[in-house]
């Protein structure tokens, strides 16, 4: 097995991350990193944003793109009522999740016979044959069992961005769906991480003959380490279950669908927690920014006609 040194990540996020950062300093903003948040309170008019090193801050809007039971947390310790948050932790379901990922460095894409690589690169890549093999794994996530067979994404952002991957080289991100938080025999995800890791790339392998010997690093996160290290509570991307009743505007509560919190003027929401879910579209920040533009906007006494 390989896995990455110190320093170094394998990823499709790294360069838009930049380039937001680079953006939103541009237009005067400032970005702080690796300093949670650990309380979040209302005084007055204005937030009461603490942070971990002892940072106090005050600020008239907050946005939440946090995982909404951390943001739900947050305004416990700021003394919101215990009563709603209650009720709403409740009714809020976190559901099963995607899984576990691997994220590889790779000599070469993915070459699935028949395909043509360019093409099948440039879009997502489901990796299941039957429509079975999908029921099998979610049953099997539900009963806190590791999957028959793992269900893998594969996503090659570098056939698309080639600045993120050194040259002659390329990453893949595999989501495998679906691997359970919570083990049924009571064993820790440590003991399971590598051989679960082995099967994904098997899986690829299955499919696109010679890709297991394209892999030179790795990096694996199973449910456990996306909660630890990326704060998606039971390991889930999408924050809350995506079924029906937590999606459009009911997600993730009726009352939290617009994407602001009762009782709490100038607190937004937005991330996967929010409409439509997770998955890299910008569409939640978007709506954010609008609805906060729109409420920041002065009102006129008499509005003009047109």
């Amino acid at each position: 097995m390989h896995t990455l040194p110190p320093g170094r990540a394998v990823g499709g996020s790294g360069a838009l991350s930049a380039a937001l950062v680079a953006r939103l300093e541009s237009d005067g903003g400032t970005v702080t990193a690796g300093d949670a948040v650990t309380a979040l309170a209302r005084t007055g008019d204005r937030w009461q944003v603490r942070t971990a090193s002892g940072r106090n801050l005050s600020a008239d809007t907050v946005i939440a793109g946090s995982h909404i039971l951390t943001t739900l947390n947050l305004l416990e310790q700021g003394g919101f009522d215990a009563a709603t948050l209650a009720d709403w932790r409740r009714r809020i379901r976190v559901g099963p999740g995607i899984g576990m990922v691997v994220r590889a460095a790779i000599s070469d894409l993915p070459r699935y016979p028949g395909a043509d690589t360019t093409e099948s690169a440039h879009g997502l890549q489901l990796l299941v044959t039957d429509r079975r093999e999908l029921r099998r794994a979610h049953g099997a996530a539900l009963a806190g069992d590791l999957p028959p067979r793992p269900v893998v994404l594969a996503m090659t952002f570098s056939a698309l961005d080639p600045s993120l991957s050194p040259a002659g080289e390329h990453q893949v991100t595999l989501w495998s769906q679906w691997h359970p938080y919570d083990l049924a025999d009571g064993t820790d995800w440590s003991v399971h991480a590598d051989r679960e890791a082995d099967r994904i790339i098997a899986e690829v392998d299955a499919l696109a003959p010679g890709f297991a010997g394209s892999v030179t690093q790795r990096f694996v996160q199973t449910p456990a380490d996306l909660e630890r290290e990326m704060g998606l509570l039971g390991g889930n991307v999408m924050h809350v279950e995506m079924s029906i009743d937590q999606m459009f505007m009911w997600r993730p509560l009726p009352e939290l669908a617009n994407q602001r919190v009762p009782g709490a003027p100038g607190l937004y929401l937005t991330g996967a927690s929010t409409h439509p879910g997770g998955g890299v579209s910008g569409a939640s920040g978007r709506s954010v920014a609008r609805i906060v533009e729109h409420d920041l906007r002065p009102r006129r006494l008499f509005p003009s006609r047109r």
